[in-house]
């Protein structure tokens, strides 16, 4: 272990593990903002009183004694000095950790890091999963045993970083509780470690979410329709009765709401300055149809439960209608049923399975939406029942 060295107090979000202890709270910080003017004010005060002693040190043709002016400029200099010592001595007193007062960390806990260790209440309450799950997907997903999660070479088991990361995005904790959570001595690394896992997770299923990931669906659309329509027959939608239902999964977007990008300074350090392109930044990705910052996906979900297609993240300035556009979603499920292509072009007619959205999309061959009333008229009963169902 290093040798302990004293050192001046810090605040705590400048602190490392061993020094939060002794760091400053927000009322320490006003109590030294309050020695250290002080402190400043009597510096300026002695220069003053040195510069007024010297001065009448020259006009009594540097004498020292026989003048009243030289010896009370020189009482004067004498207690501004030891005013300055004093805050001096006050401030060292304040801001200074000896050695007797570092009080080092122990060494955390192991705690949590494999599915051996862990408890299976904690497991679900931490992670939404049971703990024969959460052992099942991490064997599903076919994890290296080892990931090295820094340019450092810094390695760490597979299995904590999973679980980490699934506590984390199931939780919403921060990596300062994961830390303790873990039983880890630095935030850091749990950043680090959850980061790599998603980046791993993303370029493992990227195949499963984007790309042409419909294709591995396509010969279940029918079944998925007939799911849906069963369901719309039952008795608590009305019970109705479709001769071809073509809905066989649902279409939405969200948005992620972030942080407000360049509201910050440039650099972390007192008094900096501002990003120089924040307004930019800010509009870049605010959205004013729900007033915040965040990030928008297209995501497509079957009746099973799963989510078959996932386009973005983009800005979230853009509509609904303009992240379907630059997904092109449409004309790929055109593409994947080639055979009602062909049947409409030899004058059949034929109707594309297709997608359930918001009012806020348009009707295309694949999307479709809710009924909605001719101009000056009104929907049938049969209309309003399955918009009713749909709702």
């Amino acid at each position: 272990m290093p040798p302990v060295r004293p050192y001046r107090r810090k605040t705590k979000r400048r602190t490392t593990y061993n020094e939060r202890y002794n760091a400053l709270s927000a009322l320490d910080v006003q109590t030294r903002d309050l020695i250290q003017g002080l402190w400043t004010q009597s510096a300026i005060e002695l220069k003053n009183a040195q510069s007024l002693l010297v001065l009448s040190f020259v006009t009594n043709n540097f004498q020292l004694m026989g003048s009243c002016l030289v010896l009370a400029m020189l009482v004067n200099y004498m207690n501004t000095l030891e005013q300055c010592q004093f805050f001096e001595s006050l401030d060292a007193e304040f801001m200074t950790v000896t050695l007797e007062q570092q009080i080092p960390g122990p060494n955390p806990t192991n705690q949590n890091r494999t599915f051996a260790l862990m408890n299976p209440r904690w497991c679900y309450s931490h992670t939404r999963f049971t703990l024969l799950q959460l052992w099942h997907l991490y064997n599903a997903l076919d994890f290296p045993a080892i990931f090295v999660v820094s340019d450092q070479r810094h390695r760490v088991s597979s299995e904590e970083a999973f679980i980490a990361t699934v506590v984390k995005l199931a939780s919403g904790l921060t990596n300062v509780a994961l830390r303790d959570l873990f039983g880890r001595f630095n935030d850091g690394l749990i950043s680090r470690m959850t980061n790599h896992t998603i980046n791993w997770l993303d370029e493992k299923c990227q195949p499963l979410l984007c790309d042409n990931s419909l294709a591995r669906w396509v010969h279940l659309f029918p079944d998925f329709a007939d799911a849906i329509a069963d369901k719309l027959n039952s008795p608590e939608y009305g019970n109705l009765v479709f001769r071809f239902f073509r809905i066989m999964g649902f279409l939405d977007c969200k948005i992620d709401e972030t942080c407000t990008p360049g509201s910050g300074p440039v650099i972390d350090e007192p008094r900096s300055a501002r990003h120089p392109e924040f307004p930019i930044l800010q509009e870049a990705v605010f959205s004013g149809y729900l007033k915040r910052h965040g990030l928008k996906v297209l995501t497509v979900v079957f009746p099973n439960g799963i989510i078959g297609y996932l386009y973005g993240p983009i800005s979230a300035r853009e509509n609904d209608i303009g992240l379907l556009n630059l997904s092109g979603l449409n004309q790929n499920l055109m593409a994947l049923q080639p055979e009602v292509t062909l049947a409409r072009l030899a004058g059949e007619h034929r109707m594309y399975y297709a997608l359930f959205g918001d009012s806020i999309f348009p009707y295309l061959e694949c999307i479709c939406k809710r009924h909605l009333a001719p101009h000056g008229g009104e929907l049938g009963a049969e209309e309003v029942a399955e918009n009713h169902a749909m709702n």
